[in-house]
């Protein structure tokens, strides 16, 4: 049987920080140790709730009075969504959902007992009529009904995420916003997000991938994600996922966005930036286990990444 609550009814807050930078961590009343979540403001007209929390029984939350555009991905767990004028959609684990909630309507979302790890971006008509003017492309046709209609109708459209979406709902689900460069970092995923989920319903037609091909990628991120990946050469990689190279490398960055050696640099220095963070590894040993022969070349290459040096990074 689901609980029926308001969100702030279900949750306790603590709030961090003042202004703009303020977060609100969030846990839930009934059982405190079964996860959190997270609002913060990254923008005006731009908030991200982020959530990691375990269900043991079901919850029918309420979202009333609200004028906005909400971009949802939901990488575990499962929901039912519904308006105050009748309609509904189903929300399954690892899907991406647009939706459109009028001004003074409420939505009631049922959530299953279970584990439920998500990100949703909470856009107002002032925010997205911004970024709709910076956009070169189409905008899904929910998004354009958002922007050309005052008073539009509650509306759901759910589609697949792309790797690249996945990815970077991961990354944000691991960054603890508190001090002033992981919120930075944390406003720089924010805005990635969108604009990749901007775009996940262009991705139709004839650019469109087969099924076989996407599934090449993700076989190949995880080869680059292993402890051998970083290794392995293009051409090892080519052999790796049976897969031509000009083929290869063209779909891998229309899936992620990225080419392979981005990707790939990328991910050295995440785990250079995690191992900084939690362990007591020299910067000179975490250099060369990112295979730089020469700390100063690793600094570098670390700070154009993040815009901090290593030392600095150790101490947020």
């Amino acid at each position: 049987m689901y609980r029926s609550l308001t969100f702030e009814q279900e949750f306790d807050f603590e709030q961090i920080g003042e202004g703009m930078a303020a977060i609100k961590r969030f846990r839930p009343k009934r059982y405190p140790r079964s996860g959190w979540g997270e609002t913060a403001t990254v923008r005006p007209g731009l908030n991200v709730i982020s959530v990691d929390l375990d269900h043991p029984g079901g919850v029918r939350r309420r979202y009333p009075n609200e004028d906005v555009l909400k971009i949802h991905v939901r990488l575990e767990g499962r929901a039912h969504i519904s308006g105050d004028h009748g309609k509904e959609t189903e929300l399954s684990d690892g899907m991406l959902l647009m939706l459109v909630q009028p001004k003074d309507s409420e939505k009631l979302e049922c959530v299953n007992a279970g584990r439920e790890r998500s990100i949703t971006l909470v856009c107002s008509r002032d925010f997205m009529d911004e970024i709709s003017q910076q956009c070169s492309g189409t905008l899904p046709g929910v998004v354009r009904n958002f922007l050309n209609c005052h008073s539009p109708e509650f509306g759901a459209h759910m589609s697949a995420p792309t790797l690249q979406v996945r990815r970077v709902v991961e990354e944000m689900l691991d960054i603890a916003p508190r001090s002033s460069f992981r919120r930075t970092m944390y406003e720089a995923k924010a805005l990635e997000l969108l604009c990749a989920a901007l775009e996940v319903d262009n991705t139709d037609g004839e650019t469109s991938l087969r099924q076989r091909d996407r599934s090449r990628v993700d076989e190949l991120c995880a080869i680059l994600q292993s402890d051998t990946g970083a290794k392995l050469s293009i051409v090892e990689l080519c052999r790796a996922v049976h897969w031509n190279e000009t083929q290869m490398m063209e779909c891998f960055k229309q899936v992620t966005g990225q080419t392979i050696s981005n990707y790939r640099h990328k991910l050295i220095m995440d785990r250079a930036y995690r191992r900084l963070n939690n362990s007591e590894a020299t910067i000179a040993n975490v250099a060369f286990d990112a295979g730089y022969d020469h700390p100063s070349n690793f600094a570098t290459a670390f700070k154009r990444t993040f815009g901090i040096s290593p030392r600095e990074a150790r101490r947020c």
